[in-house]
């Protein structure tokens, strides 16, 4: 099974989960909430239609309005992917917990490219207020890659970056992280049916209470990440924001102790 089609197996079963009467009126406090996860599931797999079909061209030989169609279609259907992952964990679990989009670097920078290519090419605002604007090479659209340009004018200097993307990279990641999130909410939904709680609240005092004393429990640290794991089905290689900020703590109290 492909990755696309992982993610729209996860999309249906999650499409089916929300659907579930005795669970949609636990979780969607309005008809509204409910219809916004369900219409984000249908676009994510709207926009999975679109990359099925760069996955089957983008190495074959193409005139350059098909090369720029295709390109513009992809950067901006993954920035509309990432809008509907967090309105899909906002809207099913009220918080951003289960996105962490952002931890992962390539994907941390498909705003930045979307906005250089597709959004705001002739103007655009970049670090300590710079103006520049953005070319795209159409030469270089290669296979999986693609070239373009970025001016700005710095302390009265041109200034020129050559950006280069790799789109199969990117879609990858893309793949891995989403497939991960829907994974996740669908985990959350599931205790939320069973009425599973993780009941990690009593020792993340006991955490801060024993911090205060100048105790870094690593020990208790790890029981309150097992326990949270155990309970929503989180796979170990998680980025969640909850995972995230346990492995923060982690990271200072070892420093702390070495």
């Amino acid at each position: 099974m492909t990755m696309i089609q992982s993610n729209n197996q996860l999309i249906e079963n999650l499409l089916k989960k929300i659907s579930k009467d005795a669970l949609m009126y636990r979780l969607f406090s309005t008809a509204f909430r409910y219809e916004m996860a369900k219409t984000s599931c249908l676009t994510l797999k709207n926009i999975n239609k679109l990359t099925e079909t760069y996955y089957q061209v983008y190495d074959k030989k193409q005139e350059d309005g098909d090369k720029v169609l295709l390109l513009f279609g992809v950067l901006q259907g993954l920035f509309v992917c990432i809008d509907s992952l967090y309105t899909i964990g906002q809207a099913t679990t009220q918080n951003k917990h289960f996105i962490n989009i952002n931890a992962n670097p390539i994907l941390r920078e498909i705003k930045h490219i979307r906005n250089d290519v597709v959004g705001h090419p002739s103007y655009r605002m970049y670090a300590n207020d710079d103006i520049g604007f953005c070319t795209l090479d159409l030469d270089q659209i290669e296979n999986e890659e693609f070239h373009y340009l970025v001016y700005t004018f710095e302390k009265n200097v041109i200034k020129t970056q050559d950006k280069s993307v790799n789109l199969i990279q990117v879609l990858s990641n893309y793949y891995e992280e989403s497939n991960n999130i829907l994974e996740e909410v669908y985990g959350f939904l599931e205790a939320k049916e069973r009425k599973v709680k993780p009941n990690v609240s009593y020792l993340i005092s006991q955490l801060s209470f024993r911090f205060q004393k100048g105790n870094l429990d690593l020990s208790l640290l790890s029981k309150i990440e097992r326990t949270y794991k155990e309970t929503f089905h989180v796979q170990h290689k998680s980025k969640n924001r909850v995972l995230w900020r346990l492995r923060l703590i982690n990271k200072l109290f070892s420093l702390e102790k070495t």
